[in-house]
């Protein structure tokens, strides 16, 4: 594995009306040929992203491009579908080195981690479970791919834009108590950190159990609305950064800022 940073990065929600916000991510995967060793994308890249040549989109092929540039210099790449993202296999290999439908395990600086994007942290949540489970279902991909491309695009909007309407209701508070319970999991399983997305919400907890060792699950801001991702040096180092192209940010690439404790 090549010298550098082990990064993570969600929820950039890039969507073709908006040309300068995609351009912007390019940007940030450029900087990455020069401090990464793996790239994490942890879910809902798009606004909608279905893994078959016909529903690709004119403003996805420029990021996927890049994302096989970069693995062709070298970095690593994981890919961890979130809610926006349907059977995205078939990139494993050209932009991936892999890609994940739920949960990735890493071994970086001596320490496991487990990266899931966080779709599922709300067990509370089922109409959105349930939704997932259908969707993400084989029998019903292969149903979708008989539509046109174009008609495939705005079906799966308009399930997402209904489905964003109806679970409102769980989005209005960070859910602590679930994010707890699912840090003590991945401590019982023998991980040392655990990182999601999903919350768009920065915010580093310390989890495990009450009488065992005590781990970090670093959730991950949404890129969307900060430009800011994470990132774990070699020598063990933690950081937020944002990403210093953001016309909001007025900071250097080298910023660092820890987020809150809970």
């Amino acid at each position: 594995m090549r010298d550098g940073d082990l990064v993570f990065v969600a929820d950039s929600h890039l969507e073709g009306g908006d040309e300068a916000e995609v351009r912007r991510f390019l940007r940030f995967l450029e900087a990455r040929r020069r401090d990464t060793a793996v790239l994490y994308l942890v879910g809902d890249i798009f606004k909608i992203w279905l893994g078959s040549e016909k529903f690709t989109m004119d403003h996805q092929r420029p990021v996927v491009d890049a994302l096989a540039s970069l693995r062709r210099d070298g970095v690593r790449l994981v890919m961890v579908e979130g809610n926006r993202e349907f059977f995205l296999g078939r990139f494993e290999g050209s932009a991936f080195d892999r890609v994940e439908s739920r949960v990735a395990s890493e071994v970086f600086a001596g320490l496991r981690f487990h990266v899931s994007h966080g779709d599922l942290l709300n067990t509370r949540d089922w109409p959105y479970r349930i939704f997932r489970r259908v969707t993400k279902s084989r029998p019903v991909w292969w149903l979708f791919n008989l539509l046109p491309g174009g008609a495939g695009v705005r079906f799966a909007e308009r399930l997402e834009a209904r489905l964003k309407t109806a679970n409102l209701r769980h989005k209005r508070s960070f859910p602590a108590e679930q994010a707890l319970a699912y840090g003590r999991r991945f401590v019982e399983e023998g991980y040392d950190v655990g990182v999601i997305g999903h919350l768009h919400v920065e915010r580093v907890m310390e989890v495990g159990p009450e009488s065992g060792p005590r781990r970090r699950l670093y959730v991950l801001p949404g890129w969307i609305e900060t430009h800011r991702f994470l990132r774990f040096a070699p020598d063990g180092s933690v950081s937020y950064e944002t990403f210093a192209d953001a016309p909001e940010a007025g900071v250097r690439a080298t910023e660092r800022r820890p987020g809150p404790t809970t």
